[in-house]
């Protein structure tokens, strides 16, 4: 339950409820909260978006846009960044890295799209605590036009989550090779999740163990 709650323009607003304070809440105008979001999402260098505004007659007051005493709607990112003169940028990208500059350049790289992804790895499956078996996620990745998985349960020292013993990673691995026989246009690989904890003879991993990644 909220108990008082500051929204204005404020470096600092906040919420405060019996538990915790939350992140700052701005109350906006639609056309004005987008202003406020890309400001305040990495945006490069602290000033930097106050000095393209003025190299373009704007200014930044409060949380908005303003030409003069008139107030420049950015109902969206684009057209906040749109305003200053530059294509929209990914939040991945806001890192001060240049990126401004990138922009205004027409040179901001490609981010990886959904259609690049090959393939998963680090999967769990029903061995450890998965919810599916190595066939069903191997069929499941293959139906959704992937071409690879890596299987990598839990090892035996995360007993809490039904960490695999070693005779558990040879059944395992065994499954897998079965699936791989079947499925000729799809490669699962094989591996183990290794929980931080002291190894020795018995627990250590070699490329011909059947934990191992091939």
């Amino acid at each position: 339950m909220i108990e008082t709650g500051l929204i204005y323009r404020n470096p600092k607003p906040h919420l405060r409820s019996r538990q915790a304070s939350f992140p700052a809440l701005v109350l906006l105008p639609s056309g004005e909260m987008l202003a406020s979001f890309a400001i305040g999402s990495g945006f490069e260098a602290p000033d930097l978006h106050t000095e393209l505004a003025r190299s373009r007659g704007l200014s930044v007051t409060g949380a908005a846009l303003w030409r003069g005493s008139e107030f420049v709607a950015t109902p969206d990112e684009e057209a906040f960044y749109r305003a200053l003169g530059l294509p929209w940028i990914p939040p991945e990208l806001r890192e001060g890295r240049g990126e401004v500059a990138a922009g205004g350049r027409s040179e901001l790289p490609r981010l990886v799209q959904r259609e690049d992804l090959r393939g998963f790895l680090h999967c769990h499956t029903t061995y450890s605590d998965g919810s599916t078996t190595v066939e069903e996620l191997a069929l499941a990745c293959r139906a959704a036009g992937y071409q690879y998985l890596g299987i990598t349960d839990h090892s035996q020292a995360a007993a809490y989550a039904g960490g695999l013993s070693a005779d558990d990673l040879a059944r395992q691995a065994e499954e897998i090779d079965a699936v791989n026989a079947r499925l000729t246009d799809f490669r699962c690989s094989r591996g183990s999740r290794p929980t931080s904890c002291r190894m020795d003879e018995s627990t250590t991993m070699t490329p011909s163990s059947p934990g191992w990644i091939s």
